[in-house]
């Protein structure tokens, strides 16, 4: 993540330009995250407990990507994952659409969402879910404020 900010950094200078990201890297049962400015990573333990992932009581979450007056060095979470469980990330644009009474989807719905999918199934019918209580909400519009992107990752093995 590092290098990717100071890469950015070159590219952009002091345009003010940047971006968010997470990086995740998956090994066995542990999973490394790295957080810069983004929507908590959810985690969702095959018992329907769901949480963002954090770093205890400290604040881990690096700066924004691209910015000189944030160049920051960036903290790593680590963690277990057990056969089951399932990780899911998503842009902003998600927990931040309003339906047409101006009420967000938010954090607090999606994780109500993400703990009602059928964990039993894949990760494709777990997203599938989720995108159909979202469509649900948000209705046919296609004309969203900012991008709309989920990732589901389920541990099978």
């Amino acid at each position: 993540m590092q290098k990717a900010n100071e890469d950015l950094i070159g590219e952009f200078g002091d345009l003010g330009y940047y971006m968010r990201g997470i990086l995740l890297r998956l090994k066995g049962n542990i999973v490394e995250y790295v957080n810069a400015a983004h929507i908590d990573l959810l985690l969702r333990r095959y018992s329907s407990d769901v949480r963002g992932v954090k770093s205890g009581s400290k604040e881990f979450k690096g700066n924004f990507l691209g910015l000189e007056a944030m160049r920051d060095r960036f903290s790593t979470v680590q963690f277990t994952i057990a056969r089951g469980d399932v990780l899911l990330l998503c842009t902003d644009g998600l927990v931040e659409c309003c339906d047409s009474n101006g009420m967000q989807y938010d954090i607090e719905r999606l994780k109500h969402v993400f703990a009602e999918a059928p964990v039993e199934e894949s990760a494709r019918a777990m997203l599938d879910f989720i995108l159909a209580d979202f469509h649900a909400f948000a209705g046919k519009s296609d004309n969203f404020r900012d991008d709309v992107t989920l990732l589901v990752v389920k541990r099978t093995a």
